[in-house]
């Protein structure tokens, strides 16, 4: 596959500035000009003397000693005259000044004009570039490698694989291309009436199919990542890439892959720069605006999938790293998210069961109440045991989840190295937070945990931080039970 010989692309045209024609400026006027000034004064009478005398335009702009001693006889001037004749001179002189500063500020200011123009050109220019550029890659992926795979006789991978990995991609190629397609017709060359934001904002609810890639980029990386050389597939990929052009032979698939994740961002970045330099007056300024505020609702549904998709993988992960943790207990839950993590000491009351001086166990106080009430209890039926309230702080990793915080305490295991063991976790929507002067106090069920953080800047800190989980589920919970109740009346 090599690379076509395109023709440039977007040539600037040259900077265009509005034209005036300066009327009043003396020192261009002709004979005739000057005649039709002095008829706009009301002064006919000194243009029929001018005419019939062939005064020049520059005689009359630079009227002296000599200009009377010429024409006073031939003009029939008397001092009344001559006094008129100075003032009509000295006005056209201040109006050529004005013409001349004028004509400077406009210069200056068509100068930061044309700047301003050319530097849209240029973002515009490197837009199209760079869509060119990441047309090509995808055009790699689609044309030597998922295409070639298709008509393989003995397919090298799955129906399920060849979707995930190359049925996204295909979809975004086809939309880019003719995105590309448009902007090459449309400028080829770039004007100041050109409309690359309409042009743009026609594709941008196409755009809307990076979503869906970005969400199963994760599996396609982990998929393609499994089949590298000696995987039959990425044999055939590495044989089908010396046909690519020669500055992208060197590109691995997941290189290519994830082109369009890397694509997005950079549109938002060149449009807002290119609205930035834009004008509320130019023909494209509403357009790319528009179009700014499209690609940026589907570059925050992005961020936020990705946000989410990192967040499950951490909570996949941690899960795996906690020992002990009960069966009941599911820390993977829809709607779920990982806030954040703390180290704290975490003081709780316990009941200590006494036997003749012995300790016999340590119950958790839901468990000693929950043991109570069992009839058929051992311990409870026997007569020597005793118990009593007991405090025990331990230092434990707190994790902050938005419906739930999660107690864990690093410990050491012979085979596994470090690990989490599962202490306790509190259902945010059961509890209740304050605080005193030196710790966090959280009531839950028939029991208060209480927390002490290294310094006051940090017990500050995750105050607020659970304060405002706290708030925003309750109000969660809150909300749902209403819509509840309104459904069911």
């Amino acid at each position: 596959m090599q690379s076509q010989q395109q023709p440039p692309l977007c040539l600037i045209f040259p900077y265009s500035p509005p034209h005036f024609s300066y009327s009043l400026d003396a020192r261009k006027w002709t004979k005739k000009m000057l005649l039709d000034q002095l008829q706009k004064m009301g002064e006919y009478g000194l243009a029929y003397r001018c005419y019939l005398n062939e005064i020049e335009a520059n005689q009359f702009f630079h009227i002296d000693k000599q200009f009377y001693e010429k024409y006073s006889k031939k003009m029939r001037l008397d001092l009344v005259w001559i006094e008129r004749i100075n003032k009509i001179s000295n006005k056209i002189i201040e109006n050529t000044a004005a013409c001349v500063i004028q004509k400077a500020v406009r210069s200056m200011l068509y100068s930061k004009e044309e700047k301003r123009y050319l530097y849209c050109g240029n973002v515009v220019k490197e837009f199209i570039t760079t869509e060119s550029t990441y047309c090509e890659q995808l055009g790699v992926v689609e044309n030597l490698i998922h295409q070639p795979l298709i008509k393989q006789e003995k397919p090298l991978l799955t129906p399920e694989q060849m979707k995930l990995i190359f049925g996204g991609v295909s979809v975004i190629y086809g939309v880019n291309t003719a995105l590309l397609e448009n902007l090459r017709e449309k400028l080829s060359v770039y004007t100041q009436n050109s409309r690359f934001g309409r042009i743009v904002l026609t594709f941008t609810p196409l755009l809307r199919v990076y979503s869906d890639y970005c969400q199963i980029y994760p599996q396609i990386n982990q998929l393609v990542s499994s089949m590298k050389v000696p995987h039959p597939f990425g044999t055939f990929y590495k044989l089908q890439m010396k046909q690519a052009p020669e500055h992208l032979q060197g590109f691995d698939l997941l290189s290519l892959l994830i082109t369009p994740i890397q694509r997005l961002p950079r549109y938002r970045l060149l449009l807002k720069d290119l609205l930035k330099h834009l004008r509320p007056s130019d023909v494209d300024y509403e357009d790319v605006k528009k179009a700014l505020d499209e690609i940026e609702k589907v570059t925050s549904f992005v961020n936020t999938q990705s946000k989410k998709q990192e967040n499950m993988e951490k909570v996949v992960n941690l899960y795996s790293q906690i020992r002990g943790i009960p069966e009941d207990i599911q820390l993977i839950q829809p709607g779920r998210e990982l806030i954040n993590s703390t180290s704290v000491l975490m003081k709780q009351k316990y009941v200590q069961l006494i036997d003749n001086g012995r300790e016999i166990k340590v119950l958790t106080i839901p468990s000693f109440n929950q043991m109570k009430k069992e009839p058929n209890n051992l311990l409870m039926k026997t007569p020597t045991i005793t118990s009593n309230f007991i405090e025990k702080e331990i230092q434990v990793d707190l994790i902050l989840f938005t419906d739930i915080i999660l107690f864990v305490e690093k410990s050491k295991t012979l085979f596994f190295g470090e690990a989490l063991q599962f202490k306790l976790v509190i259902n945010i929507g059961d509890a209740t937070i304050f605080r005193n002067s030196n710790e966090i106090q959280i009531c839950y069920s028939e029991e208060i945990v209480k927390l002490t953080f290294t310094n006051k800047e940090n017990e500050d800190l995750w105050y607020n931080i659970l304060n405002d989980t706290f708030i925003h589920c309750h109000d969660v919970l809150q909300n749902l039970q209403q819509r509840r109740k309104s459904l069911r009346y």
